[in-house]
C-alpha cells in the first residue's frame, strides 16, 4: 500500500495537533490541596506529594485577640529527604487577612508546611490552598 505524500503530511500534522492537545491538558492539571488551620504556637502539616517545579500557598487568616500588635506568622516549606527533611524557605503571612506566597524552582517531591509564631496566647485560624505548578 502506497501512502501519498499529501496523505502522509496530513497524518503528521494531525498527530502533532492531537499530541499537543493532550500535552496542554496534562500540563494544565496540577496538584491542589485545600485545608484549614488553627494554632497557638506551632502547627506541622502533613507530607504531601507535589509534581511540578513551583509550590504556592494561599492563606486566609484571622485571630482571636485584636488587642495584640503582632501582625504576621511564618510558614516554613520543608522537603522530605532520606534522613528527614531540608528547609526550602520561609514566608510571612498576615494574622488577619489574605496572602499568597510561592517557592519557585523547588522541583517535584514530597513537602510539608510548618506554621509558627510567637507563643503569645493568640489563636490563629484560617483556610489555605496549597498547589504546585
Amino acid at each position: 500500500m502506497l501512502i501519498s505524500r499529501r496523505h502522509f503530511t496530513r497524518c503528521l500534522i494531525g498527530t502533532g495537533l492531537f499530541g499537543s492537545v493532550f500535552w496542554r491538558a496534562e500540563k494544565a492539571q496540577a496538584v491542589t490541596y485545600p485545608g484549614t488551620y488553627s494554632f497557638n504556637f506551632n502547627l506541622v502539616g502533613a507530607w504531601r506529594s507535589y509534581d511540578r517545579r513551583n509550590i504556592s500557598l494561599t492563606c486566609s487568616s484571622s485571630y482571636s485577640n485584636y488587642s495584640r500588635l503582632s501582625s504576621t506568622f511564618t510558614v516554613e516549606l520543608q522537603r522530605q529527604t532520606w534522613l528527614g527533611y531540608t528547609t526550602v524557605g520561609y514566608a510571612s503571612f498576615p494574622r488577619n487577612g489574605n496572602a499568597t506566597q510561592t517557592w519557585s524552582n523547588v522541583g517535584p517531591g514530597t513537602y510539608r508546611f510548618v506554621f509558627s509564631k510567637a507563643n503569645d496566647g493568640i489563636l490563629i485560624t484560617g483556610t489555605c490552598t496549597m498547589w504546585s505548578w
